[in-house]
């Protein structure tokens, strides 16, 4: 049984029982949690690395940093316009993956030859005898740095919306499996994170930069190798040409039909536009932050401060498998719905947990700041596991919710602009968060310019973290009656009651 507009490798239409399905997802999953495994740890230990051995200073290194990931998602918008106008998602894939795994090799390459960055020196220390990094040596950092954001980018624009064409959403059976295929995408994502978490970080403090760099590569080349591998199976999107040719096509057909009469109930409606959704900064920095200051010892084992994500991250992989094994199937037979609840309404639980999660972890900072007070001995970092906990909830609902809204509710010729849209979306709260905290400290510094902010403190005892975590909680509940005014006039573009008999 053919599919409209999706072929196999050849340009022929597809054959359900051959292509697609399970089978053609499972490459891509390892796919997903190679790129993950390199790319999560380094951009948590990206300034550690810019500052402690190419000597930037701690500003430079946080801009370098913004700027990279910005530039990435900068880069999904490219490669999605791509594989939705011109190209297929899969051929994308196969131009711009290797460019990450090139990237990684510079890098490598960098830190293990002493002349392409400065002597060792502790700039901590020793900050105005410390060789700064210049030059042509500068240049290829800066060349290693936006080629892996060249092809991170173009990657992960494509790889959501290749999984996704895999399954053929008004299909009965299938719409449940597109429904799942995003929660085990988001899996892949975290297990890529888990095991990277662990081992990139592990090698990078201990056998070396330019050995975890060389690492990070060669597994970006072997997840393209086995995606490679599993090109016969793919369903693949034909382009259908400039997406802003169909964009203008409805401003013109909209001014043509402005004089009509507009329905009379909402179910008439097939609105294509997307409710505004409000993105409230993340609170994960903090809770490194936090962390860094409690005693991490487990035993004899001691965790890095880049590795205490290992724990929200463990819940969000327990949680996506409870979420999908279990309540989806309990939920859809009160529904109907064949992903359990909507999309919006898997959103709307995510808000509700944020500010949840910020007021825990105001309660817990304000504890662990009088423990230090009144003890002098840091608590145990397993404190923050109730706000990991709630954290892990807020992604397997938001994050996940967003991508399927993201791909689901766009044209089928847009699909891959819709995950690139997601990624720029879902990284808003970098940027917003860094301008809330200049306002925040600006503001309580009660009009004293040499005052000291909530967050200005040399350390975080000297900080006003608590204070902080109290504004984000009413930030997140105005964020969530925000969703609920859009969520509830928003109309699907398909009917989610799928018949599941």
């Amino acid at each position: 049984m053919a599919v409209h507009g999706l072929v196999d490798w050849k340009g022929n239409p597809i054959n359900k029982q051959k292509h697609g399905g399970l089978k053609a997802s499972g490459f891509i999953y390892f796919l997903v949690v190679m790129l993950n495994m390199a790319y999560v740890p380094n951009i948590l230990t990206l300034v550690t690395y810019l500052h402690d051995t190419m000597h930037t200073g701690v500003a430079s290194s946080s801009t370098i940093v913004t700027n990279f990931i910005g530039v990435t998602c900068a880069f999904a918008l490219l490669g999605a316009f791509l594989s939705d106008s011109y190209i297929t998602r899969f051929t994308t894939i196969l131009i711009f993956g290797p460019f990450e795994f090139l990237g990684f090799g510079l890098l490598a390459l960098q830190a293990h030859l002493p002349s392409l960055h400065p002597p060792s020196c502790d700039i901590n220390a020793q900050s105005h005898n410390c060789q700064r990094l210049h030059g042509f040596n500068s240049i290829l950092l800066y060349l290693g740095l936006y080629t892996i954001a060249l092809g991170e980018g173009c990657v992960r624009a494509t790889l959501a919306s290749l999984g996704a064409d895999q399954f053929d959403s008004d299909d009965p059976v299938e719409s449940r499996q597109w429904s799942s295929f995003f929660n085990w995408f988001t899996f892949g994502i975290s297990l890529g994170a888990f095991t990277g978490l662990l081992l990139i970080v592990w090698i990078e403090n201990n056998k070396g930069w330019d050995i975890g760099f060389a690492v990070c590569s060669l597994l970006v080349l072997l997840g393209l190798l086995v995606l490679v591998f599993g090109f016969p199976f793919y369903r693949n999107q034909r382009p259908t040409g400039s997406p802003l040719t169909r964009i203008f096509q409805v401003f013109v057909a909209a001014f043509r039909n402005r004089k009509l009469t507009f329905p009379e109930t909402l179910e008439d409606v097939k609105q294509e536009d997307t409710s505004e959704l409000e993105m409230i900064p993340q609170t994960k920095d903090f809770n490194v932050q936090q962390g860094g200051t409690m005693n991490t010892k487990l035993g004899k084992i001691s965790i890095s401060p880049a590795s205490l994500m290992v724990i929200p991250v463990t819940f969000q992989m327990i949680i996506l498998v409870i979420y999908d094994r279990f309540f989806v199937p309990f939920a859809r037979k009160i529904t109907g719905y064949s992903s359990g609840i909507t999309s919006l309404q898997r959103i709307g639980i995510g808000y509700f947990f944020m500010p949840i999660s910020t007021c825990i972890a105001a309660f817990i900072e304000m504890k662990r700041k009088h423990n230090v007070e009144e003890n002098g001995e840091p608590m145990s970092v397993f404190w923050l596991s109730m706000q990991f906990f709630i954290l892990g909830i807020n992604d397997v609902t938001n994050f996940v919710g967003l991508l399927e809204f993201c791909n689901g509710e766009v044209s089928r010729g847009m699909k891959s602009i819709g995950t690139a849209i997601f990624w720029c979306v879902f990284g808003l709260p970098s940027l917003i968060g860094s301008f809330l905290v200049r306002i925040v400290n600006t503001v309580t510094r009660n009009g004293d310019e040499e005052g000291t902010g909530w967050l200005e403190g040399n350390t975080l005892n000297e900080s006003q973290l608590d204070k902080f975590y109290w504004l984000l909680s009413v930030i997140g509940f105005i964020a969530f009656l925000n969703h609920l005014f859009w969520a509830r006039k928003y109309v699907y573009r398909h009917n989610p009651r799928i018949s599941v008999s």
